[in-house]
Formats: structure tokens, C-alpha cells, sequence
């Protein structure tokens, strides 16, 4: 059997540890099933799976660090579940994976930093879940991620240089943390970047002049962080940038003229701060 699919099924009860017999099995997807219990570690002797999804299910436990061992996966999905406990350091063998989602858990402890060996991953999502400590600077590894979200968590400390690396994003989240210190300047590489939510953190320091050079940038959320200084002239640079969101920060002087008349501008919120405003949105 390669294929095993029996999302939204009526069929109830466990994944049983014969899973591990399916050693041709390449399918597994029992998504939106009434399915509970835990992964069972028979998982990693699935060495020809390239797709798992058990999404919109009631598994629990942990995940089973024999995952690892699912070296062909291409998709994991584990998404709105009932999972508990760490991020496995065995992903790292997972260097295939091009999805790797598990939001929307109870998972705990720090991302690992084995994460930096996913260097085939397009989209990581590890948003809503209880994950704490540091983002690992090995997450610039990857160069083929276009989408990047690990917001509401307990993540604290600096977000790393290396994120700058990761040239391909298209859309990162990574507001409602604890995430301190300043806005990493490399995030000026990132000139395919259009979207950006990283308010409701502890961030400080004033706006990087580099983020000017994010050219494809169309929303830009840094409220509700401790940032100081002025609005640098150079997000004029920003000429795609349709929203721009700075309220209750710490932020003084006036909107320059240079992000007045950026031409696709609709919404600048500064409401919150000691900023005064300059011209009319276009009209300067």
C-alpha cells in the first residue's frame, strides 16, 4: 500500500503501532478525523513517506522523535491537535521537507536548532503554541522559505542577524512574543519581503534605516514595541508599502515627507506616540 487516506472519515479511535508495517507507504493522511491518542513511534519505520497529515484531529502525546527517521517526508502537517511537549531535535533529518507545519498546538520548549538543517522548506509554521526561549540563528539556513511564522508564542531574546539570510521570504510573522533588543539591519536583504508583523513585542532601539531597501514591502506592523527616534526618511524607499502601523511606540519627530509621498500608502497609524504628522498621505 502506498496511499492511505481517510480524511474527514466518521472513523474513530487510535493510530495503531501496524502503522510501521505500511513499509511502502508513501500517503498517510487521516486529516478532520475523530482520531485520538498518540503517534506511535512505529512512525519512523515509514521511510518512503512523503506526505503525513493529521491535522484537525485529538492525537496528543509528543512527538515522537523517531519522525526523524521519515527521511522522504515532503509535507508534515500536524496542525490543530491536542500535541504537547518539544519540537524533536530529529527534524534535522527532514531535509526534504518542503511544509512543515504544526501551529495551532500545546507544543513547549525551544525551536531546536536542527531546524537550520530544513533547507528544502518553503512554508514553517509553528504559530500558536507554547514555544519559549531564543528564535536559533540557524533559521537563516533557509534559503528556500518563503513563509515564516512563529508569532504567539513565549519567544524571547534578539531576533538573530542570520534571518537576513533567508532572501526568498515573502511573508513573515512574528508578533505577540517577548522578542527584545534591536530590528536585526540584515533585514534590508530581504528585498522580496512583503509583509512584516512583528508588533506587540519588547523591541527597542530605532528603526533601521536598511529596511528602506525592502522595495516589495506592502505592510509593515511595528506597534506596540519600545522603538525610539525618529521615522527614518529612507522607508520612502518602500514604494509598494500600503500600510504602515507605529502606534504605541516610543517613536518622536515628524512623518518625513519622503514616506508621505509614497503614492500606494492608504493607512500610517501613529497614534500612541509623540509623532506629529507632516503632509497629507500623497499630497506633499
Amino acid at each position: 500500500m502506498e496511499v492511505l487516506d481517510l480524511h474527514t472519515n466518521s472513523i474513530d479511535g487510535s493510530i495503531s503501532t501496524h502503522i510501521g508495517d505500511l513499509d511502502k507507504l508513501q500517503t498517510l493522511r487521516l486529516h478532520t478525523m475523530d482520531i485520538s491518542g498518540k503517534i506511535p513511534s512505529e512512525i519512523g519505520l515509514l521511510n518512503e513517506l512523503r506526505h503525513l497529515n493529521l491535522a484537525r484531529t485529538s492525537v496528543g502525546g509528543t512527538l515522537p522523535p523517531e519522525i526523524g527517521n521519515c527521511t522522504s517526508l515532503v509535507e508534515l502537517e500536524i496542525t490543530d491537535t491536542n500535541m504537547t511537549g518539544p519540537v524533536p531535535t530529529t527534524i534535522g533529518g527532514l531535509d526534504k521537507l518542503t511544509k512543515f507545519w504544526l501551529q495551532r498546538n500545546q507544543l513547549n520548549g525551544t525551536i531546536p536548532t536542527q531546524i537550520g538543517n530544513l533547507t528544502s522548506a518553503k512554508t514553517v509554521m509553528l504559530f500558536l503554541n507554547d514555544l519559549t526561549g531564543q528564535i536559533p540563528s540557524e533559521i537563516g539556513f533557509l534559503t528556500a522559505m518563503t513563509r515564516l511564522s512563529i508569532r504567539s508564542n513565549d519567544l524571547t531574546g534578539q531576533i538573530p542577524e542570520e534571518l537576513g539570510d533567508a532572501t526568498a521570504l515573502l511573508h513573515m510573522w512574528l508578533y505577540g512574543n517577548d522578542l527584545n533588543g534591536t530590528i536585526p539591519t540584515t533585514f534590508g536583504n530581504l528585498a522580496e519581503l512583503s509583509l512584516l508583523q512583528m508588533q506587540e513585542n519588547e523591541l527597542t532601539g530605532p528603526i533601521p534605516t536598511q529596511l528602506g531597501t525592502m522595495t516589495s514591502m506592502t505592510l509593515l506592523d511595528l506597534s506596540y514595541n519600545a522603538l525610539r527616534g525618529e521615522i527614518p526618511s529612507q522607508l520612502g524607499g518602500m514604494r509598494r508599502l500600503r500600510v504602515l502601523a507605529l502606534q504605541y511606540t516610543q517613536l518622536t519627530g515628524r512623518v518625513p515627507i519622503e514616506v508621505s509621498r509614497i503614492r500606494t500608502l492608504r493607512t500610517l497609524t501613529t497614534w500612541g506616540t509623540n509623532v506629529t504628522s507632516g503632509c497629507p498621505l500623497n499630497r506633499c
